[in-house]
């Protein structure tokens, strides 16, 4: 039985890797039914409701996974409040949400990047604006961070 509850994987704009990560970890869940734990992400810099990326949804389905109804939406102070574990992309990412949420988080709530959540010495490289095989390289990297913290740190 997994220690974290509510989990929350941050991004920028909520449309790229943070969407990639929760699909990935969402199903992790399912599969080993651990339905009690929810799965959300989030961005820092989201103005509107927005849909995922076009590259970035076409390779999560190829590679099986199901996209829900998702739009991007952005990390409130209610989201973190509840989180026990918030996953940032980038350590600028991190950075901000202890800058702004630090103060309301719950007792005990992580926070880290996936990369090191994952005991990963490197970060995962933003596709945006890139082409397909970038986003494509940016899955399999997600996907292999997620797998090894659901493996290690979630489910463990």
């Amino acid at each position: 039985m997994s220690q974290y509850k509510n989990i929350i994987i941050v991004g920028t704009n909520n449309t790229g890797r943070s969407f990639m990560a929760e699909v990935v970890l969402h199903q992790l869940c399912i599969e080993n039914h651990m339905e009690d734990v929810e799965v959300v992400s989030r961005g820092l810099v989201v103005l509107f409701p927005e849909p995922v990326n076009p590259k970035a949804a076409d390779v999560v389905r190829e590679a099986g996974f199901a996209i829900r109804d998702f739009q991007a939406s952005k990390l409130t102070e209610a989201d973190a409040e509840a989180a026990d574990l918030i996953l940032t992309i980038t350590t600028d990412e991190k950075d901000k949400v202890w800058k702004e949420f630090g103060n309301i988080l719950g007792e005990g709530t992580e926070v880290a990047t996936l990369s090191e959540f994952a005991g990963e010495p490197v970060g995962i490289p933003d596709p945006y604006g890139k082409d397909r095989a970038d986003y494509e390289s940016c899955f399999i990297t997600v996907k292999r961070m997620v797998e090894k913290c659901f493996d290690d740190r979630i489910a463990g």
